[in-house]
């Protein structure tokens, strides 16, 4: 694939965006709050899914910040994250989201009886119960996601 076809793309698919999201650290470098992180992004696109939102990551641009601190060049792209993170943290994740522009095929699923029970070693019931409560722990407050 071509810069210019990955380029013209990504153009593409930012266009048609209904909006960006960004999940900020206040230290980059922080392993667990990386983890923590990752778990409301999650969580989030769970939740954008049941509501019929799709939602999807923007990699690119930090994987320039990231080749730049690397190499320790002065890029301009952290500036730019920065600059979007307006002092909330540091942009650890990116993403889209919007109403999809046609439906697609669900990607396939296992039965969640075959993947709670035999995973938590957990009756039936006690697994729905377990999902249930995870998921319910989780609200929205000023277009954040806060977990338990």
């Amino acid at each position: 694939m071509s810069g210019r076809y990955w380029l013209a793309n990504t153009r593409a698919q930012l266009a048609s965006a209904a909006g960006f999201g960004l999940i900020v650290l206040d230290d980059i470098d922080d392993r667990a709050g990386q983890v923590a992180k990752g778990r409301i992004w999650q969580r989030l696109q769970l939740a954008m899914t049941r509501e019929g939102i799709a939602a999807l990551p923007l990699n690119q641009v930090l994987e320039m910040v990231e080749r730049d601190r690397r190499l320790d060049q002065n890029g301009a792209w952290a500036e730019t994250l920065d600059g979007l993170a307006k002092k909330a943290g540091h942009v650890t994740f990116a993403f889209r989201f919007g109403r999809p522009l046609r439906n697609v095929p669900q990607s396939a699923r296992r039965a969640i009886n075959d993947l709670m029970a035999k995973r938590l070693n957990l009756g039936i019931t006690t697994a729905r119960t377990t999902l249930r409560q995870a998921l319910g722990r989780m609200f929205f407050v000023d277009c954040g996601v806060v977990g338990d």
